[in-house]
């Protein structure tokens, strides 16, 4: 997409949005779509355990990103989920992934943490 990229949104069902540009109107999804499920196939060789992502992003957020129900719709909703994160999920179910910010919460930390050493890869002391 270039830096800087232009703002970018989360639009239509919360099953598959689309990735509009704000200002242009493109209609970024399927190039993003392919760009993420070949980054998530790059990392599924790294032997990953757990990932951080950006929380309300529209690549990254884990059902914490703003959706409009319709293009011109008032308001959206806060149950988006963005294109790299649903390609983690799609691509590698049960690996643990958290946002960052969640990281700051003691609990979810630790969970986390647990998750990311129980997982069935090549992670341990």
């Amino acid at each position: 997409m270039g830096v800087p990229r232009e703002a970018v949104r989360l639009i239509g069902p919360q099953a598959r949005p689309a990735m509009i540009g704000q200002e242009s109107g493109r209609d970024w999804s399927e190039e993003m779509r392919t760009w993420c499920a070949e980054a998530v196939e790059a990392l599924a060789s790294q032997g990953l355990a757990g990932f951080v992502l950006k929380g309300r992003s529209p690549s990254c957020g884990l059902g914490t990103t703003k959706r409009w129900p319709q293009a011109h719709a008032a308001a959206p909703t806060r149950d988006g989920t963005g294109l790299l994160a649903e390609a983690l999920q799609t691509r590698l179910p049960g690996l643990p992934l958290i946002e960052a910010e969640d990281l700051e919460d003691e609990g979810a930390c630790a969970r986390f943490l647990a998750r990311v050493w129980a997982y069935p890869g090549e992670v341990g002391p």
